[in-house]
């Protein structure tokens, strides 16, 4: 029998106000129908959990209000925050899109662009569902194989924001970045740039620096990785 993730048992245990989860689904889906009889037991233990299952074939209206146009996608509200996440059957994105809308604030990573990083550009990236006759469905992704796309799902997935920031033309790192990432940078970072960093973490920021062996460390940064 299928349980809740605990991820979602977590969340929903946690619940001190009204979260609404509208869940369109497949019922030609057996792994949705299974996710919905799930998602009802967990609103019935957990009042503050609010939840309405409805097939998308048949409340095609409601789903049009609600901006829905995919199979197992759900609208999830609490107060005046709302988020959604489409063609899933995994419960811990649920979970996840619970968590979003329950924060007063969006934190947000601000992603340092300018040196060759490959996520600078169009954001191509996206979930679907794989259905076979006889066969159990299964989440899949379509993205780039060098994984960035991916990390920014996750990170979006859990409820950041992702900000693209280029260095080169700002005098300061702003306050709200709650982490400063450079992922597969190419090219060297100019002594300025050094400095944005050093200043930052100075001050008690994240840093998320991952970079190819060959990537060209001049002294000032060595000294600020040591």
């Amino acid at each position: 029998r299928y349980t809740a993730p605990p991820q979602l048992r977590k969340v929903a245990r946690s619940l001190d106000r009204d979260v609404t989860v509208i869940y369109f689904y497949n019922s030609q889906d057996g792994s949705a129908v299974t996710a919905t009889q799930v998602l009802a037991t967990m609103a019935r233990r957990y009042p503050h959990l609010k939840v309405r299952i409805l097939d998308l074939d048949k409340e095609v209206v409601a789903a049009r209000a609600l901006g829905v146009h995919m199979y197992n996608s759900a609208v999830v509200e609490s107060e005046h925050r709302r988020t959604e996440i489409d063609n899933t059957i995994d419960l811990r994105d649920v979970a996840f899109a619970i968590e979003r809308v329950l924060k007063r604030e969006t934190p947000i990573i601000c992603v340092v662009t300018g040196h060759g990083e490959r996520y600078g550009g169009p954001y191509h990236a996206h979930f679907g569902h794989r259905e076979t006759y006889g066969e159990e469905g299964a989440t899949t992704l379509e993205a780039p194989a060098d994984g960035l796309d991916r990390l920014k799902l996750a990170v979006e997935a859990l409820g950041y924001a992702y900000r693209p920031r280029q260095l080169s033309t700002v005098t300061a790192i702003p306050s709200d970045c709650r982490v400063v990432a450079d992922i597969g940078a190419r090219h060297e970072y100019s002594p300025q740039e050094v400095k944005l960093l050093e200043a930052y973490a100075a001050h008690g920021g994240n840093l998320l620096l991952m970079y190819d062996p060959e990537f060209p460390v001049a002294p000032a940064l060595d000294a600020l990785l040591a």
